[in-house]
């Protein structure tokens, strides 16, 4: 699940990963029939973070971590692969983050394996969901230049994250914490962009080539400005509906530690982290979840 950022920082940190029921996971690896088992996304699993904060319960708890955490991946990735269900089934209890609403299909974009990569369903051509709304909200694809199309895609994807989400409760048979751990609250609105400009960057792009326009293709500053910041798409009503499924909710909103600088094994100085969050962050998670976890255990 998460071993391509084993692949991509090996020389800043090793994950310790090892793999379970045909499943890459970070570790520490699990040894016991006693554990407690994290879904989500890359805030779970822990980038660039050398105790995250699955690690630091396990630890505290003493308690095995099955750390099921992967970078880009949605409701629908534990959906489609029921080895995980089994897993976390057999488990004390199970923390469930909410994640991403852009990793979640629609009438534009069928997701793969569950993840924010798929296919554009126009075509058929492997695309991103960055991509396809990208193109939306530039004007690139002109479905977005009419405001109801966005509007009721939204609504639809919104939507389809909901059902994932409870569906993926549903299965979960051992109590379940539901888990916000991000820069923002929930209480999110989006702003759909002026259509006037997105009408000009389509005509220069035209042109042009694709050569000129007011942005580019893969910059992601707007896109990441519409979706919000992560868990994108998600809002208040969204998460009181989850709220409602789960035995317990921590909700988790700062930055503290960003950017976080890096450095190689070796010493060298890297781009600083502004993305993922921080060990400071981590920490901060763990003392939320930290109480909440004993109750669930009786202790």
């Amino acid at each position: 699940m998460g071993k391509f950022y084993q692949d991509w920082d090996q020389e800043i940190i090793d994950y310790n990963m090892y793999r379970l029921a045909g499943v890459d996971l970070r570790g520490p690896q699990v040894t016991q029939p006693d554990y407690v088992a994290y879904l989500g996304a890359a805030q779970t699993f822990g980038r660039y973070c050398h105790h995250p904060f699955p690690t630091l319960l396990g630890q505290r708890l003493k308690l095995d971590t099955l750390n099921l955490g992967s970078g880009g991946k949605g409701p629908q990735y534990y959906l489609q692969n029921p080895q995980t269900l089994d897993l976390i089934n057999n488990a004390k209890f199970a923390v469930v983050q909410v994640m991403s609403g852009r990793s979640i299909s629609n009438s534009v974009f069928q997701s793969s394996l569950g993840g924010r990569s798929g296919i554009r369903l126009s075509n058929g051509k492997k695309t991103t969901a960055n991509i396809i709304f990208y193109e939306l909200i530039s004007g690139q694809d002109p479905r977005g230049l009419d405001p109801a199309f966005l509007k009721t895609l939204i609504a639809e994807t919104r939507a389809n994250y909901v059902q994932a989400m409870i569906e993926l409760l549903n299965k979960i048979q051992v109590p379940t914490i539901l888990l916000w751990f991000s820069v923002r609250s929930p209480d999110y609105q989006e702003v759909y962009p002026a259509v006037l400009p997105r009408k000009l960057n389509r005509w220069l792009e035209k042109i042009s080539n694709g050569k000129v326009g007011l942005w580019r293709r893969r910059h992601e500053t707007r896109v990441d400005n519409f979706l919000g910041d992560f868990p994108h798409l998600v809002n208040q009503a969204m998460v009181d509906q989850l709220k409602s499924q789960c035995d317990r909710y921590v909700e988790y909103v700062g930055r503290p530690g960003l950017p976080q600088p890096l450095t190689t094994v070796d010493g060298k100085s890297l781009p600083p982290n502004s993305y993922y969050p921080s060990p400071e962050m981590h920490q901060g998670v763990y003392q939320q979840l930290l109480p909440v976890c004993q109750t669930l255990l009786g202790i």
